[in-house]
């Protein structure tokens, strides 16, 4: 991804100054562990000349089988998934706390920002036949 210099709220984003290269910074490393248990099961059915045979396959498939939460995206100024340094950054500091509520504020907005697209998905597991004529 690109490092970003300066920290805007997310809807705002995109007024970006470039830190380094672009594409010069790295994401985290990822780690993920699938997982595959089938069985062939052949099946004959009919007799003489109408016999026909056919295969069926059972399978048990476990996707993330470590469940890890691998990132996928992060916000250019930090580096991280789930922030994106604004509401700690000096500079919006009066902003944040000229609103309302402050503080329902900050926790709306830290809501906002962590966004499960950022992250890939969670364990799955799918169990299923096919059939092979």
């Amino acid at each position: 991804y690109t490092k970003s210099s300066r920290i805007f709220p997310t809807p705002l984003s995109n007024n970006r100054r470039v830190q380094g290269s672009i594409n010069g910074a790295r994401k985290p490393s990822q780690f993920r562990f699938d997982l595959r248990f089938d069985r062939d099961i052949s099946i004959a059915f009919g007799h003489g000349k109408n016999k026909r045979a056919t295969t069926m396959n059972v399978y048990l498939q476990v996707l993330n089988l470590f469940d890890t939460q691998n990132i996928l995206n992060v916000y250019s100024a930090t580096g991280n998934a789930d922030d994106d340094g604004y509401l700690e950054a000096d500079q919006w500091q009066t902003n944040i706390n000229s609103k309302i509520d402050s503080q329902a504020f900050r926790t709306m907005y830290a809501m906002r920002i962590n966004d499960p697209g950022n992250y890939t998905t969670p364990r799955r597991i799918r169990i299923g036949v096919n059939f092979k004529f």
